[in-house]
């Protein structure tokens, strides 16, 4: 359903702005009908730009409410013919008022529709009902992590059933042949659509044989770690040394993908130094008021292959509190003033970052940088944590969308399961994706 709208939705942005065209030269007489290059151009710009701010924006993607959906709608369809009206300024008259008009409303009526459709679908009765055939060990990680209600699960489920496997039951013949009539009987009272299973239950003969006959009936069959990538947006720690060497890593192995991420980097951090002459005075004004001290404050930040950088940030923090930036930053962290607060809101603080993105420290998207002593604190602690120094860290990035803050080591652990996540699906296609879900944050007033 989800990927059928997010088809749709494109071409139907584009069928209402030209068809609104067609409308008006029909029905006024009006020049501008599709007969000349530059009106041709200038509906096709609106067209895009309505296309993009929608996509900015999160739409077609679920919403936690329908305030949120329409809110999002309107403003797509506000700033986005505000971009076609203010491109105009240089060719006057291309497009009617009438179009940019009737455009934002009908354009945004439709994102609304599709963003209804697509949260309909996605948390609808017909939600996959999930049976685990797992281990102790995994089972108990399993349970917190598919039933915390935060972050939002890419794919809507409801677990139904966990049969909690024994490592000594599955080794014993006697013990392992019974497992498969366990397994026939627990799936016909849960009447599961996915099916969850982890390594030591593949690798029983007699769960593999009920699993196959499940599977011919319609029932699907995932393993632990197709499960976590496909329902929940990250991977599961406790299965990550069997597939680490197995997902190739474009930043790392496609050194094409590298040149033209960097080439987008460098672009988008050029447009951003715009907003510096209008950002800087605000901030001036607001630290002289509520957050009196140093305009900005440097911080070590670990990078690509464990090299140490200087990361450039606006400060949100009392002057006199910088000696204790070591610790964990936690949302309600009393170090943070009250305009700090805001710039955090708003990810304003991060925009000096874009001097580290030009000097090649930081891309826009990627895994957030830690401070050192974080980092040899975790990797003590979490083996696979190093991994995510494959890739250059970001401003932005998927744990930073799914998860927001990590104000402890627990949460650092969630955090890098979605930073691994993104290892194995990085792409200029989900870059985007997930500079959208940033922009709608920053939007929705969800920055952190």
């Amino acid at each position: 359903m989800r990927r059928l709208a997010s088809r749709a939705h494109p071409v139907g942005i584009a069928v209402i702005v030209f068809g609104l065209g067609e409308l008006h030269a029909r029905t006024r007489g009006t020049p501008y009908r599709f007969g000349t290059q530059n009106s041709l151009w200038a509906y096709g710009f609106l067209a895009l730009a309505l296309i993009v701010c929608s996509y900015a924006l999160g739409i077609p993607d679920q919403f936690e409410n329908r305030r949120e959906a329409l809110f999002a709608s309107a403003l797509a369809g506000i700033v986005g013919t505000g971009a076609a009206a203010v491109a105009q300024t240089l060719r006057p008259n291309l497009l009617p008022r009438y179009i940019l008009i009737a455009a934002p409303i009908t354009v945004a009526a439709w994102n609304y529709v599709i963003s209804a459709f697509v949260t309909r679908a996605t948390v609808s009765s017909r939600r996959d009902r999930v049976l685990a055939i797992i281990s102790g060990t995994d089972a108990e990680v399993f349970r917190v992590d598919a039933t915390d209600e935060f972050p939002v699960p890419e794919r809507a489920f409801q677990i139904v059933d966990v049969v909690q496997l024994d490592a000594e039951d599955v080794d014993r013949s006697g013990a392992a042949a019974r497992l498969g009539p366990v397994v026939r009987d627990r799936a016909a009272a849960a009447q599961p659509t996915v099916i969850v299973v982890n390594e030591l239950g593949q690798s029983n003969d007699a769960i593999v044989e009920e699993l196959v006959r499940l599977h011919a009936s319609g029932v699907r069959v995932r393993t632990l770690s197709d499960f976590y990538d496909e329902w929940l947006g990250k991977l599961p720690l406790t299965e990550l040394g069997r597939m680490a060497m197995l997902f190739d890593i474009r930043d790392l192995h496609h050194l094409r993908f590298r040149k033209f991420k960097r080439l987008f980097d460098v672009i988008v951090a050029s447009v951003g130094l715009l907003a510096i002459p209008i950002v800087v005075p605000v901030v001036l004004v607001g630290n002289a008021f509520a957050n009196r001290g140093p305009m900005f404050f440097r911080q070590p930040r670990v990078g690509r292959d464990g090299t140490v950088f200087t990361i450039f940030k606006l400060r949100t923090m009392r002057p006199e509190s910088l000696d204790q930036r070591m610790a964990w930053t936690s949302p309600a962290d009393p170090r943070i003033t009250v305009f700090g607060r805001m710039l955090r809101r708003t990810h304003i603080d991060e925009l000096p970052q874009i001097w580290n993105v030009l000097r090649g420290d930081l891309s826009i998207v990627g895994p957030r940088p830690e401070q050192p002593h974080f980092v040899d604190e975790l990797e003590q602690k979490l083996p696979f944590f190093g991994l995510r120094h494959l890739v250059q860290p970001g401003i932005t990035g998927w744990a930073q969308v799914k998860f927001s803050y990590a104000a402890s080591e627990a949460d650092a652990v969630q955090k890098l399961q979605y930073d691994l996540y993104y290892l194995r699906h990085q792409s200029l296609t989900f870059d985007l994706r997930i500079i959208g879900r940033t922009i709608r944050s920053v939007v929705g007033g969800k920055g952190r």
